[in-house]
């Protein structure tokens, strides 16, 4: 088989998507995602708690919110922009691989073994997205905050919002995950975000 220009395009942007999800796994497995103001801003501490009491947000401290609630603290904004951040580059990635396909697909030379392939990738492709959406959507429904997980062939990475993820927790999301996705315990991985 004779290798053509589309062929080798594909083959890179495969392994563009393989060296994304990888850096994204990278900066997940160490707790949070690295952006700009993390280089720019040498004064902030991420993780510093802040205590917020009820007399503090009675007394006119600017701690609540119109509805009375507790404002979030820089930890809170920091996780809820870490998830929002790697969805954002997971949707990305995948958009680059899909239209990459779609262009594959135009092209009049393909062959018919070319075109089921890059079909075959497209469907592998929306699968994903509609069984990550769903798993999520169960796990969140067991009491986390908030959930990311991503699915990539055989193996399912789980990053979870959790204080401390108990021993019963990780056991309730393989369960979902093996249920859902139909995959071994031994491909899921679940890691913590606090």
């Amino acid at each position: 088989m004779i290798f053509g220009k589309r062929h080798i395009v594909l083959g890179a942007l495969v392994l563009a998507l393989a060296g994304a999800v990888y850096l994204n796994y990278a900066f997940v497995s160490k707790g949070k995602a690295l952006d700009a103001t993390d280089i720019l801003d040498t004064t902030k501490n991420l993780g510093d708690a802040k205590l917020v009491t009820t007399s503090s947000v009675t007394s006119g401290n600017q701690a609540s919110t119109a509805s009375g609630t507790a404002a979030p603290s820089a930890a809170e904004k920091t996780v809820n922009e870490y998830f929002v951040n790697a969805r954002l580059n997971r949707e990305t990635t995948r958009d680059k691989a899909l239209e990459v396909i779609n262009e594959t697909l135009k092209d009049a030379k393909l062959t018919t073994e070319d075109k089921n392939n890059a079909m075959a990738q497209l469907t592998s492709i929306a699968k994903f997205i509609e069984l990550e959406g769903k798993l999520e959507n169960l796990i969140k429904a067991k009491g986390f905050s908030d959930c990311m997980v991503v699915l990539e062939g055989t193996n399912c990475d789980v990053i979870v919002q959790s204080a401390g993820l108990k021993a019963n927790e990780s056991m309730q999301i393989k369960d979902i995950v093996i249920n859902t996705a139909k995959l071994e315990s031994g491909n899921i991985k679940i890691t913590e975000v606090k």
